[in-house]
């Protein structure tokens, strides 16, 4: 974590670094603080399509459903043979009984 918050620190513009320190964030279940630096790639970068998918699963674990579909449907706008986002979505739907 400490290498990801110094290149945000010598660079507050490099998406990657917050990308990276949101997947950290999320293997350790800190949700809140993953969806803060997804949201800040978003910002940076708006066709970040890993970032909305990621985001989306954040959303997921939260079993915040709604939001989670807007951001995998975001990510397969910018990228539409992006699999991993059909596939998350596909899981979605299926939590919310939208066979």
């Amino acid at each position: 974590m400490l290498d990801y918050n110094r290149a945000i620190e010598i660079n507050p513009e490099y998406a990657d670094a917050y990308y990276n320190r949101g997947l950290a964030y999320e293997d350790i279940n800190e949700y809140y603080k993953a969806i803060s630096d997804y949201n800040r790639v978003i910002e940076i970068n708006p066709i970040y399509a890993e970032a909305y998918n990621n985001r989306g699963l954040v959303y997921y674990y939260l079993k915040e459903y709604s939001k989670a579909i807007l951001d995998y449907n975001r990510a397969i706008e910018i990228n539409p043979e992006y699999a991993d986002a059909y596939y998350n979505r596909g899981l979605a739907y299926e939590d919310i009984n939208e066979y």
